[in-house]
């Protein structure tokens, strides 16, 4: 990792069904052990599974710990409720859920081959896939552990990124920080995001004073005993910026400035930042008469405001279309090509799933997993 936290916690608990097989439970906390540990280069231990015989219970086990903390907690995918009731009940714990039937499909297939090769001596296919299983869970857990696995090395065009993106129920909005700059700039590499109750869930638009409350919220959970002010600022606005949230951003922006966290002769850019679009619009390489998906990074200008860029293509994609995304300036002297090298090598920040290319930035990925997480703890159940 390229950063880990001094307070990064050391053991991970995890809950599991009693119904659950003792080796399986226990050659996950083993293999998921190795890797954080070799990741983080930290003594970092999933402790001894803790069996629950109904998903309340494993609740108020955790519930019982001194602490919150982090969390695996495998439960049965039965009762389709599951999930959403264990986000909603441990809001203060930063959960990992897995389901029985992902661990069962995994385990048994390398339980019975993890002695056996392939005709190229390596490990036979269902070892590599319980690796890559375990693996993609523990790169999760990771990220809950506030740890950095990578970073870009000579940072980006703008110091920091803001992402403003609302829910698809209107109900939610969240705001997304990512500083990434110069090591000898503190902090020089930080995300964090918030996510705050919408006004209206009628309309689009948020409230420009909540808007810039949210902002000053976020910079200020960001703040350690030394942060240098930021001298560029890059704002992404999933969808269409609108109403007064424009106001909001500018009145954020000279509180920001008087607290220390911006420059005075800072420079805020503003881009509209579009995932889908009603046609779909692909772009395409075609030489010597072969037709493929663009390489990663390529973009086309519409004009001197808007631009269309693929973050994923022909090096990365097996099949399918790069499904490109657009982006339309909203502020004067914006330069494009700045905006755009900035959300593609943003993109590029994919712990989740390094070897894949990903078309959000990191900015926008966490707003869009944090109005998950948070649409999923509201859920009703029906009965």
């Amino acid at each position: 990792c390229f950063n880990v936290p001094a307070t990064v916690a050391r053991g991970i608990h995890l809950a599991v069904p009693g119904t659950l097989e003792v080796d399986m439970a226990s050659d996950l906390a083993e293999t998921m052990s190795k890797m954080l540990s070799k990741w983080t280069r930290q003594n970092i231990n999933v402790l001894t599974p803790q069996p629950y015989t109904d998903l309340a219970a494993g609740i108020e086990t955790l519930k019982a710990e001194e602490r919150p903390g982090i969390a695996i907690f495998v439960f049965e995918d039965s009762d389709p409720a599951a999930y959403y009731t264990v986000a909603n009940e441990l809001k203060n714990w930063r959960v990992k859920r897995i389901t029985v039937h992902q661990l069962e499909s995994s385990h048994r297939a390398y339980v019975r081959f993890k002695n056996e090769k392939d005709r190229d001596g390596r490990p036979h296919k269902a070892v590599r896939n319980w690796r890559s299983f375990v693996e993609m869970c523990a790169l999760d857990v990771l990220q809950r552990m506030d740890c950095v696995p990578y970073r870009p090395a000579g940072g980006m065009k703008y110091d920091a990124h803001l992402a403003i993106d609302v829910g698809h129920d209107r109900r939610f909005y969240a705001v997304s920080l990512l500083i990434c700059r110069a090591t000898d700039k503190q902090p020089h590499f930080l995300i964090d995001s918030v996510v705050e109750v919408k006004a209206d869930a009628k309309k689009e638009t948020i409230n420009e004073v909540h808007l810039k409350n949210s902002i000053l919220k976020l910079f200020r959970k960001a703040k350690r005993v030394r942060f240098d002010p930021l001298t560029s600022l890059f704002v992404i606005r999933d969808g269409r910026e609108c109403g007064h949230e424009l106001e909001g951003i500018e009145s954020a922006k000279l509180d920001l400035v008087k607290e220390g966290f911006l420059a005075a002769n800072v420079q805020v850019d503003l881009v509209d930042f579009h995932k889908q679009s009603l046609k779909g619009i692909r772009l395409w390489d075609c030489a010597d008469g072969h037709v493929q998906n663009v390489m990663e990074g390529t973009y086309v200008l519409l004009g001197s405001r808007d631009a269309v860029l693929t973050n994923t293509g022909c090096l990365t994609l097996n099949q399918g279309t790069a499904g490109p995304v657009l982006l339309s300036a909203r502020t004067d002297g914006l330069v494009l090509s700045n905006a755009l090298g900035d959300v593609h090598t943003s993109s590029h920040l994919n712990w989740s799933s390094p070897g894949r290319a990903q078309s959000l930035p990191l900015e926008l990925k966490r707003t869009d997993e944090q109005l998950e997480s948070r649409t999923s703890q509201e859920i009703k159940r029906i009965r």
